[in-house]
């Protein structure tokens, strides 16, 4: 096994981190599903760097590698799904706003 250099984990968890914490708080704040779905992707890139930096560090470059590609793969389909549902929200209720559809309340 390889030696983990020292400043390794500081460095790209803390970008990990950055990201998946704008991520969350994007989703949390926003009401623009638009932006909920950016704050999304920020958390998917997120765990995709910490795959990346996590197989890397470790010597694992060829795993990490394959589970980078069928992440970013699964990513596309839930963000295509996530698009369409977006584009009948608007054509349905005239906004992309989540306060204005209200008649999804149970």
């Amino acid at each position: 096994m390889n030696a983990i250099p020292a400043g390794f984990w500081s460095q790209d968890l803390l970008v990990v981190a950055l990201m998946f914490g704008l991520g969350l708080w994007c989703i949390v704040s926003q009401r623009n599903m638009i932006k909920i779905l950016i704050g999304i992707e920020l958390l998917a890139r997120g765990v995709t760097l910490c795959l990346i930096a996590a197989g890397f560090g470790l010597g694992g470059g060829g795993v990490a590698q394959a589970m980078t590609i069928v992440v970013i793969t699964l990513d596309a389909a839930v963000v295509s799904v996530a698009l369409a549902l977006v584009v009948n929200a608007r054509r349905h209720y005239g906004a992309i706003d989540t306060r204005r559809l209200t008649r999804l309340r149970g």
